[in-house]
């Protein structure tokens, strides 16, 4: 937080992909941490790569700082993503949310809390009725006009759309009840391990764009409380351009 709001810490791995010096601070702390209290681990950071046993039967995915743009801009709307990977699959995550002073931790199977209290899904049954969140991928630049065809579908057929710039927080809303649904392609593990553990340990349903199987590997996600998923993949699928 000593950090926040400094653009002068920045650089650049990318045209519009920002790292600060708070991101690689950050995940040594995650790391270091990591390796003592699970030596046997795989680590994935999103700076440092690979670290403790490759061969490790479960991953620690981290996203040092989600929403490094609008942390280094004074938008509170960021956070540290750690997330527990087994077999490809995420199984629990951990969402610290600096500026609200907030620790979201989600398990699987056993459900998802914010500070301790639970959290779960909206009932929201219509589009219509339903608050949804985006994200842009790093290529937005070449891809502006495929992708705001995709939003004005979206602008027409949900109540509201937010794109608030960290996927980490947006699958957050989608646990809290907040957002009725969630979908952004391009991602990486990173952004997406601990948030699609949270969402389902809420009672939530993750799934590709085509409604498969989600992977992290594929950096697709559509996010919802289940009830809405079905229209919102007809609304971002392939035939949505």
């Amino acid at each position: 937080m000593g950090y926040f709001g400094r653009v002068d810490v920045l650089e650049k791995k990318g045209e519009v992909d920002l790292v600060s010096v708070a991101d690689r601070a950050s995940e040594r702390v995650l790391v270091e941490g990591l390796l003592r209290a699970f030596p046997g681990d795989c680590i994935l950071g999103e700076e440092g790569g690979t670290a403790g046993d490759p061969e490790g039967v479960f991953q620690w995915v981290l996203d040092p700082l989600d929403g490094t743009t609008n942390f280094l801009h004074g938008l509170p709307y960021f956070a540290v993503s750690v997330g527990l990977v087994v077999g490809g699959e995420p199984v629990a995550g951990v969402i610290a949310v600096p500026p609200a002073d907030e620790m979201v931790v989600g398990i699987v199977g056993e459900g998802a809390s914010c500070n301790g209290t639970p959290i779960h899904v909206n009932e929201t049954r219509e589009l219509s009725e339903a608050l949804i969140a985006t994200g842009f991928p790093y290529d937005r630049r070449a891809r502006a006009e495929a992708l705001s065809r995709v939003m004005a579908r979206a602008i027409r057929s949900a109540r509201a759309v937010r794109r608030c710039g960290a996927a980490c927080l947006d699958l957050v809303g989608v646990a809290k009840g907040i957002f009725g649904g969630f979908w952004e392609e391009g991602l990486a593990p990173w952004d997406l391990a601990a948030g699609v553990a949270i969402v389902r340990a809420a009672g939530g349903h993750v799934t590709g764009f085509e409604e498969e199987a989600f992977s992290l590997s594929s950096g697709r996600v559509v996010a919802t409380n289940g009830h809405l998923h079905a229209e919102l993949s007809r609304l971002v699928g392939p035939g949505a351009v």
